[in-house]
């Protein structure tokens, strides 16, 4: 009777045992599977924040080469009609929102025409790179992180394209880019409720995008896990912060 009482407790035991590694088990492949799904939801969410960002861009450089080889502006920079002139960058500025402010540049790089107005510091632009080498190249040339001037003054990318058709170049098409919608286009598609945003660095690893506005144009730390990106890696990671983990 006592053997058949000590295997029942040995039977019982290691029931009890099984139970609760398959219960670690359960919760292992439970945890899984979560982190799984998490990583495929915000890779998918990357993916779709960079199709946000190329399409502006393609977009923005688009209108402006469009407009650009347009002979009704040429022939309005010529003649020095300002009011047409004006005209047509109001037209590329409602014609596409991803648009902070337009300017047309003469072939010296004086100001022929801003929209929406604003007051400048300057009334000639021939000492910025986006339009040195746009003269130099007769391309169209996007800039790095950049302050603009003026009573609004903020951070902006700069795109910028030659107005010219065959061999008359007449001057230059600039367009800065709305980082503020972008970065709000950006942030609806994290979730809010579980600490989600976005971050988006320039090549040389300088934030250009980020919900704490102190940390634009600031240099991504040494470890962090989107210089990998800058390198050509890709993917979703798992890194410590202070509080939690995030993905």
């Amino acid at each position: 009777a006592k053997q058949k009482d000590r295997m029942i407790v040995f039977v019982g035991h290691g029931l009890v045992l099984l139970i609760f590694l398959s219960a670690i088990a359960l919760v292992r492949l439970i945890q899984a599977n979560t982190l799984s799904f998490v990583k495929e939801q915000m890779q998918n969410k990357v993916s779709y924040g960079k199709v946000v960002i190329e399409s502006a861009f393609k977009s923005m450089t688009q209108s402006l080469e469009s407009s650009a080889n347009n002979p009704a502006l040429i022939s309005a920079m010529q003649k020095n009609q300002k009011d047409m002139i004006t005209g047509v960058a109001r037209n590329i500025y409602e014609g596409n929102r991803n648009f902070r402010r337009i300017l047309i540049l003469n072939e010296i790089g004086d100001l022929m025409a801003i929209y929406p107005p604003l007051a400048m510091q300057t009334s000639n632009f021939s000492q910025g790179d986006y339009f040195k080498e746009v003269v130099k190249t007769k391309k169209t040339y996007i800039s790095d992180l950049i302050p603009t001037t003026g009573s609004d003054s903020t951070n902006t990318i700069v795109l910028s394209t030659p107005i010219q058709v065959v061999a008359t170049f007449s001057g230059v098409l600039v367009g800065s880019t709305d980082l503020d919608f972008l970065g709000v286009r950006l942030q609806q598609v994290a979730d809010a409720s579980k600490q989600e945003y976005f971050t988006v660095a320039d090549r040389s690893g300088k934030r250009i995008l980020h919900p704490t506005k102190s940390l634009i144009n600031t240099d991504l730390v040494s470890d962090a896990p989107m210089r990998e990106a800058l390198s050509g890696g890709k993917g979703v990671d798992i890194f410590d912060t202070s509080s939690a983990k995030v993905v």
